[in-house]
C-alpha cells in the first residue's frame, strides 16, 4: 500500500510540475520543470509496477535538479532550498523499507543515496557562503564624524522618517537630556478624530512618524 501512495504522490507531483512548468516555459521562463514532470511521471509508473528502477530514476531527478539548480542559482541556500528541498524529502523517503517493498529488479538504493549525499554537501556549502555578498570599507580619512551628517534639513525640523535621508533618526536638539527627561509634561494633544470603526480588527494600534517642516507638522492616520 506505501509503494501505491507513494507512486500517487510522484504522479501529483509530475502533474503539478509539468502544468506549471508550461505556464513558466509560455512567459519565457526554464524548461527544466517540464523535463523533471516527465521524469516524475515516469517514476511513478515504475514504481506503480514495483520496478526498482525508479529508484535509479530518481536518483538521476536529484542529481540532475542538483546540477540545474547551482548552474542557475549559484551556492545560495535560500534559492537552492525551494528548488530541490522537497525533492530530496522524497529521496529519503523513497530510502525507507516501506517505500520500496516488493520492488523488483537492481537495488537502486546506493545511487539513490549518493544523489542525496550530493545533495546534503551542497546544501551544507551554500549555508556557509553568501555569493550576493558586497565587500567594501569606507575610508576613514574622508569620513567625518558628524553625527547630524545627512543634508540640510535645519535642528528643528523632521523631513523624513529617519530625519535626513541618511535614515540616522538623530536630532542635534539639546534641550532635553538625561538629566531633565523625567520632568517632560504635556505641551499640548491633538485628536485627529479618526477612531476604530466597526469593520476594523478587534485590536488597533495607531504609530506614526510625525514629519515637521518649517512650521508644519504633517502626520497620517491608520484610514487615512
Amino acid at each position: 500500500m506505501a509503494v501505491t501512495i507513494t507512486s500517487l504522490v510522484l504522479f501529483l507531483i509530475g502533474l503539478a510540475l509539468g502544468a506549471g512548468g508550461i505556464w513558466l516555459a509560455s512567459l519565457g521562463g526554464s524548461w527544466y520543470y517540464i523535463i523533471v514532470a516527465l521524469a516524475f511521471l515516469v517514476a511513478a509508473w515504475l514504481l506503480y509496477r514495483r520496478r526498482s528502477t525508479a529508484l535509479w530514476l530518481y536518483a538521476a531527478i536529484v542529481l540532475g535538479t542538483l546540477a540545474w539548480a547551482v548552474w542557475e542559482t549559484g551556492f545560495d541556500w535560500w534559492e537552492l532550498g525551494p528548488r530541490g528541498g522537497i525533492i530530496v524529502l522524497v529521496a529519503l523517503w523513497l530510502l525507507t523499507p516501506w517505500a520500496r517493498r516488493g520492488l523488483a529488479g537492481p537495488d537502486g538504493r546506493a545511487p539513490l543515496i549518493l544523489a542525496v549525499l550530493a545533495s546534503l554537501a551542497v546544501a551544507g556549502y551554500s549555508m556557509t557562503t553568501d555569493p550576493k555578498d558586497i565587500g567594501g570599507a569606507l575610508d576613514t580619512d574622508k569620513v567625518i564624524p558628524n553625527a547630524n551628517l545627512g543634508g540640510d534639513v535645519p535642528a528643528g525640523e523632521w523631513h523624513y522618517y529617519g530625519r535626513t535621508q541618511f535614515g540616522q533618526r538623530y536630532s542635534p536638539l539639546d534641550q532635553i537630556t538625561p538629566d531633565n527627561v523625567a520632568n517632560l509634561q504635556p505641551a499640548w494633544t491633538y485628536r485627529t478624530g479618526d477612531v476604530k470603526g466597526p469593520d476594523d480588527v478587534s485590536e488597533t494600534t495607531y504609530q506614526v512618524t510625525p514629519l515637521k517642516v518649517g512650521d508644519t507638522l504633517y502626520i497620517c492616520t491608520p484610514h487615512n
